[in-house]
């Protein structure tokens, strides 16, 4: 059993993790390597060697992130026990709201890009020092989702998967003031703390780091500091057999700073990965760009060959010797001008070089191979029709959303993951007030708010039985939210009587703001005032005007209409019968 209080145990650990991180250093390299060629030849100080003129990586990456992400993503929360659906409803209204509140849509845009490259890591937890240390969507106390890159990770690389692996963690930096003010941290641990320095450049096995961030500002030199801060490399541990996790600094990790039992926690720990293509007996996967990649680089080098070709071309005039006079005369004549020449055949225009076309049919050839390997990403992207039928574009494009299809439901289940253990750190939190506001699926529209403590926590989070669904709601211009508005009412219409009856009624108010405002109206507003009930009834004929009797009796009367008297005409009212033929 791992004790964290025995130094052998932690000195195992961090050989185990360096020998592990060693060995991901491939992974991180061919990552580099096809990040390179996504961003092409134009981009911050490390980026691909040669021109990217046809960038099909680009384009993949771009339709799959656009196609796997929702523009705003939500969820929603169900049960089988109706005596749960209150708490299910404010559940959900919390977990949506921390959605907007951390911008969850764009850490998901960089989580499934990192999966498209390699693999996709998010961290899910409570931040627990001070505001804004590690970015302003940070506060104390709050939920958080981070997306964590590769050069940053480390797992074991023993186990063939996630559920047998015996460690994992990651690296990012706090403030040294930071980390000597929090209170949990160990005293002892802290004396051993120093600023980063040179080890921002190593890995954790003392080789040169590998990351993305070198492409953009193109590190060359080893042990640049230009944070404007004192900052510490920190690595978080996750030991699932043991049941631990363990805050170490990269300097010391056999000295921890920080150790604490998992407890109740999700049982898949604090991290989630996110991978499209699993290896057999391997846990690293193979991500979709590398299956692109060669197909990519070798349009690309056929592009740029073509282009050379293309650069090299020139048509020139050749003329014998004796037509001299006649090639100025040639040379100086504008377009649609009249020349004269002693011999026409004595001058002949010559081309050289040129784009060679079977270069050129070969790079057209391969770019729809490339194509079809990354699943018609043409038809997944809107691109234009692929085929000369429609018959046979429909057949493509199923095709492609078979594929498309396969990483959505990954995506989606990783999206249910991580929203459920949000839905964790929130239930879990013993001080934690929430301020959630139920929002009118479809409509956008808010209601009163309300706040979510303690009180209306009870018991534990996973006895609940509730799914958590996520979803992406379409956007809907004003005009289309009014006419959905407008269906619904015309449906709760004719139950009107029966939602009075159980003590439920319409918002006349809010329903006339809410008009007035999607239709671009505000005039609305001012036509149509309150008025007093019992004015109301007196100008109305109160209870002496006329009422519909409670039974009716309805007669139906069966009459033959001549088809040929059809005109407009023929629609207008007739004069009485006694008058007919009378005097106008």
């Amino acid at each position: 059993m791992f004790s964290p209080r025995r130094p052998q145990h932690l000195k195992k650990l961090a050989d185990a993790a360096k020998a592990s991180y060693k060995q991901l250093e491939p992974f991180r390299q061919k990552r580099l390597d096809a990040l390179r060629q996504f961003v092409g030849h134009h981009y911050g100080n490390s980026p691909a060697e040669e021109k990217v003129p046809l960038n099909f990586l680009g384009q993949a990456v771009r339709t799959y992130v656009r196609k796997l992400v929702g523009r705003r993503p939500r969820v929603r929360a169900s049960t089988r026990f109706r005596e749960l659906e209150p708490f299910a409803g404010e559940l959900k209204d919390a977990i949506n709201e921390t959605i907007e509140e951390i911008k969850l849509v764009s850490t998901l845009e960089e989580i499934v890009t990192n999966a498209l490259f390699g693999v996709g890591i998010a961290k899910i937890g409570i931040t627990s020092t001070a505001d804004n240390v590690e970015g302003v969507l940070h506060d104390t106390g709050e939920v958080f989702v981070d997306s964590i890159d590769l050069s940053d990770w480390v797992h074991d690389m023993n186990a063939v998967r996630q559920e047998a692996w015996q460690f994992c963690g990651n690296r990012y930096k706090l403030p040294r003031e930071t980390i000597m003010a929090n209170p949990y941290y160990d005293a002892s641990a802290k004396n051993l703390v120093h600023s980063t320095g040179m080890s921002k450049q190593l890995g954790m096995d003392g080789a040169r780091r590998h990351d993305a961030h070198d492409i953009e500002q193109g590190r060359s030199q080893v042990g640049d500091d230009n944070d404007l801060h004192d900052m510490v490399e920190l690595w978080d541990y996750w030991l699932p057999q043991d049941g631990l996790v363990l805050t170490c600094t990269e300097d010391s990790p056999d000295t921890p700073l920080f150790i604490a039992d998992w407890g109740d926690g999700p049982e898949e720990g604090m991290y989630r990965w996110l991978t499209f293509q699993k290896v057999p007996n391997c846990i690293m996967p193979l991500p979709p760009v590398l299956d692109w990649l060669d197909l990519h680089d070798l349009i690309n080098a056929l592009a740029r060959k073509a282009g050379r070709q293309a650069e090299r071309q020139k048509t020139v005039l050749a003329v014998a010797p004796s037509a001299e006079e006649d090639a100025k005369r040639i040379k100086n004549a504008g377009d649609g001008d009249i020349i004269t020449t002693q011999d026409p055949t004595l001058i002949k225009e010559l081309r050289f070089g040129g784009a060679d076309q079977g270069t050129v049919a070969l790079m057209e050839q391969l770019r729809q191979h490339a194509n079809i390997q990354a699943g018609n990403i043409d038809s997944i992207g809107g691109s234009g029709p692929q085929t000369s039928t429609v018959g046979q574009d429909k057949l493509l494009h199923d095709s492609a959303s078979e594929l498309l299809t396969d990483m959505q439901e990954k995506a989606e289940l990783f999206m249910q993951q991580v929203c459920r253990d949000i839905g964790y750190y929130l239930f879990s939190d013993p001080t934690g007030v929430k301020q959630i506001q139920p929002v009118v699926e479809g409509l956008d529209v808010r209601l009163e708010p309300k706040y979510w403590g303690p009180d209306h926590r009870l018991g534990k989070y996973y006895q609940y039985n509730i799914d958590i669904i996520p979803y992406s709601p379409r956007p809907q211009s004003p005009e289309q939210k009014l006419m959905a508005l407008n269906g619904l009412l015309a449906g709760f219409g004719p139950y009107l009587p029966i939602m009075m009856a159980q003590g439920y009624g319409f918002d006349f108010a809010r329903l006339i703001s809410l008009t007035s405002t999607l239709a671009d109206m505000p005039e609305l507003a001012q036509v149509l005032i309150p008025v007093d009930p019992e004015v109301a009834a007196q100008v109305g004929g109160g209870e002496q005007g006329p009422k519909m009797p409670r039974s009716t009796t309805r007669e139906y009367v069966r009459r033959n209409v001549g088809g040929q008297n059809s005109s407009p005409m023929a629609q207008l009212p007739q004069p009485p019968a006694s008058q007919a033929g009378g005097e106008s």
